[in-house]
Parts: C-alpha cells; structure tokens; sequence
C-alpha cells in the first residue's frame, strides 16, 4: 500500500492598518511559500481606526509512505503529520 501524508504544521500572522482590505492584504503577504491560507479574521480595535486581521495557513507539504496494512501505515504517520489517502 502507499499512503499520502501532509504535515499539520500551521502559522499565524497578524497585522493592523487602517482598513480591513490592507491588513488583510498585508497579512497574507507574509504567508511564506509552502503554506497556504485558511482563515483571515478581522477584528476593528476598540477606541481607534485600525484594523486587525489574523491569518492562519496550514503547511501545504505532502509525502508519500508505504506499508504493507492499515495498520502499519497509520505506524508510518509521524506526529505532526496526517493520512490523506491510502492506495493499494
């Protein structure tokens, strides 16, 4: 069997500016290659005119695996990563 893995590494980046639009821009401007955006949440500061927004993307990196039964393949799975698919 062989089995694709994906690493559950994640990032967050958070940056303020003036409208929702830059800072949302802003922060996924700083989303290094290999990583893919899953959220963007933005909040307005309380007294001002900044806003904020919190950008989380999760590690886009794959491998494969193989193993002779389910479970030698879920054996196989180092912490840190998560089964996709299994193909026999």
């Amino acid at each position: 069997m062989r089995g694709t893995i994906r690493s559950t590494e994640k990032a967050t980046f958070e940056e303020s500016a003036p409208s929702v639009e830059e800072a949302r821009a802003n922060a996924i401007a700083r989303v290094p290659s290999g990583f893919e955006v899953t959220s963007a949440t933005a909040m307005m500061k309380a007294g001002t005119t900044q806003a904020s927004v919190t950008a989380v993307a999760q590690s886009t990196k794959l491998q494969e695996i193989e193993a002779d039964t389910f479970e030698a393949m879920r054996a196989a799975t180092p912490d840190g990563w998560q089964l996709l698919n299994i193909r026999a």
